[in-house]
């Protein structure tokens, strides 16, 4: 009785509605990939609720944060840069809490000259070593590989979540905190990487 009780509750994700397939090839190793940007409502959103549990799947899948520029015009490549300076310095989650907060206070108003220097001095990072940043070559390698995946994927809205390079997960269809869990989990487990 337990069993069935268990099997009438147990969800069947399928493609076409739970998630598609995004490309026959798979990441070398198990990654969640979060397409985001921090001028998208939606992303903010998903910041609140779902990326907490991402933390949940570090131990065995690779969790990456994404930054598109395609929204937020000037700022919005600002931003990816930004984030990539951050991620280079392993301080990108905090730059995403920051910034995220600090465009939803300011509407979108960011001040595209003083803002960044100001985020990163709050994070104890002097604005000098942050301009210095955004010229290494690590910074543009990261922001080159943010674009080619943008690319690589097609992708034409956010926020987006792909799982092993091959899984589009369909959020809108994703019931609750439970179930975005349980889809990852069988979408890392899909192909049986190692």
């Amino acid at each position: 009785l337990l069993i069935s009780c268990f099997s009438a509750n147990a969800r069947e994700y399928k493609a076409g509605i739970d998630y598609e397939i995004k490309n026959s090839k798979l990441t070398a190793k198990p990654e969640i990939r979060e397409f985001f940007s921090f001028f998208c409502p939606h992303c903010y959103l998903l910041e609140q609720t779902f990326s907490p549990l991402n933390k949940e799947f570090s131990p065995k899948a690779d969790v990456v944060y994404n930054p598109v520029y395609q929204i937020g015009g000037e700022l919005g490549k600002r931003t990816q840069s930004a984030y990539a300076v951050a991620k280079k310095l392993g301080r990108e989650n905090e730059l995403r809490h920051l910034l995220f907060k600090r465009i939803k206070q300011t509407k979108g108003h960011l001040q595209p000259a003083d803002d960044f220097d100001y985020l990163f001095e709050v994070m104890g990072i002097n604005g000098s070593s942050y301009q210095q940043e955004l010229k290494s070559a690590e910074v543009k390698a990261l922001i080159n590989d943010y674009n080619q995946k943008i690319a690589e994927y097609e992708l034409n809205s956010v926020p987006q979540i792909i799982v092993n390079g091959k899984y589009q997960i369909i959020l809108s269809n994703v019931q609750d905190e439970k179930d975005y869990k349980d889809l990852v989990s069988y979408l890392l487990s899909k192909d049986h990487l190692k």
